[in-house]
């Protein structure tokens, strides 16, 4: 009959739904994860402000990404006393 024609057709709809929202998170999380890796190899490289847009650009997609906070939370401290350093060093020197 027609209605279980449509509803057979739903059916397929809806598992199809589910199975591209799957692949779009599987696509999110790899993207997450190449993005936290750069970021910790640009940490370890002691290139700061290259690994911060690294990790910035993770909580863009995931927001609640408690790694890359942390990371972030390690070098802003980081990055102000080495301006303060680089500052006072200067006004010694003057």
């Amino acid at each position: 009959t027609r209605q279980a024609e449509l509803k057979k057709l739903k059916a397929e709809d809806e598992k199809k739904l589910k199975q591209e929202e799957q692949l779009i998170e599987k696509t999110k999380q790899e993207k997450i994860n190449v993005l936290y890796k750069e970021g910790v190899s640009l940490y370890k490289s002691d290139d700061f402000d290259l690994a911060v847009d690294k990790f910035d650009r993770v909580l863009e997609i995931e927001p609640a990404n408690k790694k890359a906070v942390k990371y972030i939370e390690e070098i802003i401290p980081n990055r102000i006393n080495g301006a303060k350093s680089l500052f006072t060093n200067f006004v010694c020197f003057l």
